[in-house]
């Protein structure tokens, strides 16, 4: 295992507790599954109702459902990937702040 570097201040905390990592997993993925599922639902009303045109309040919440849902199929599935394994897996090119939220 690749040692990761760590400030100092962090060494003098015990390490954290494998159940910790999976209690952590299965709030992510129950996180994951519930936003995609509502934000599905809020797009599904939005593209379905007819009114006038589109007004700007729409395509906003639209844009906001789909930037969202963008979020919960990448970064949510990386964390909880990383929790099962007990760390970042995906190497230095995955450990960005944009993953880093």
């Amino acid at each position: 295992m690749s040692q990761i570097d760590t400030n100092p201040y962090w060494n003098q905390f015990e390490p954290v507790s494998k159940n910790w990592f999976f209690t952590f997993a299965f709030i992510c993925f129950f996180i994951d599954f519930v936003g995609i599922l509502t934000n599905l639902l809020v797009l599904y009303y939005l593209i379905r109702k007819r009114n006038k045109g589109s007004s700007n309040g729409k395509i906003f919440i639209i844009n906001l459902a789909l930037t969202d849902m963008l979020n919960l199929t990448i970064n949510i599935p990386l964390k909880t990937l990383s929790n099962l394994n007990q760390k970042w897996i995906f190497g230095k090119a995955g450990n960005s702040k944009s993953i880093q939220f």
